[in-house]
């Protein structure tokens, strides 16, 4: 006799439905995308989504590789638009032929006391008092005004790219700085934040994105080995799987 199918648990179901969910909204801005680049492309281009294009299983090796270099481009414009000039990037050429390169992002807070300052405030509040003798009358109005003592503070918030060859003695370029000042006033003198603290300071290692960048033209440059023994399919890859690494 044959065995029924268990049904799909519910969690497993969930993420069918999620998956095939943002499938749809993928292809939905892509269409969308696509209907505003047919305004400024000749009228000989027609792109397409690529499942709804004839195509040989040749296509989808290159599909993959073309989508991959506008991943590298799209990587190496973003590095640029921070700072990244053709120098420095040269220059990580220079440095990958012999060791792991890596991009640093470090950012620091630092809080210092400036002065403190005094200054009168007066209460909304009025008194008001009234009398009169005969036929007189008049009224007396007084107010409070406190001192207030403030207490200034010069607070910064400061960030850095950038480029780092590991190596015996580190060898840094500055691929980007910015610093943010900003004043913070406290009621009493307790600082509002640490004198000096490391937000954030993260490395990430670059030496794959630019292995997919020829030297000479600094265009993205991205095969996939098919004769690999483990290249299965244009997904199933090698060279792919390092790509989504």
């Amino acid at each position: 006799p044959s065995s029924a199918q268990a049904p799909p648990r519910p969690a497993a179901r969930r993420a069918e439905m999620a998956l095939s969910s943002g499938v749809d909204g993928f292809e939905g801005r892509l269409q969308s995308a696509l209907d505003r680049v047919r305004l400024v492309l000749d009228a000989a281009k027609a792109p397409v989504l690529a499942a709804r294009a004839q195509h040989r299983h040749e296509d989808k090796y290159l599909l993959a590789e073309r989508m991959v270099e506008i991943a590298v481009a799209s990587q190496l414009n973003c590095l640029a638009s921070l700072g990244l000039s053709e120098e420095l990037l040269r220059q990580m050429f220079a440095w990958a032929k012999g060791s792991a390169v890596s991009l640093r992002f470090r950012s620091t807070e630092t809080c210092r006391y400036v002065r403190e300052e005094k200054r009168e405030e007066e209460d909304p509040t009025r008194n008001v008092l009234e009398g009169g003798i005969g036929g007189f009358r008049a009224s007396l109005t007084s107010k409070v005004v406190r001192t207030l003592t403030e207490h200034v503070w010069a607070c910064e918030a400061s960030y850095e790219l950038l480029a780092v060859r590991a190596t015996g003695a580190e060898d840094v370029l500055q691929v980007l700085a910015r610093a943010v000042p900003s004043e913070v006033r406290t009621g009493q003198n307790v600082a509002p934040r640490p004198q000096s603290k490391v937000a954030i300071d993260a490395d990430v290692n670059i030496g794959w994105l630019l292995g997919r960048v020829e030297e000479a033209t600094l265009s993205p440059a991205f095969k996939v080995d098919r004769s690999h023994p483990q290249c299965r399919t244009p997904r199933r890859n090698p060279d792919v799987d390092g790509a989504e690494a």
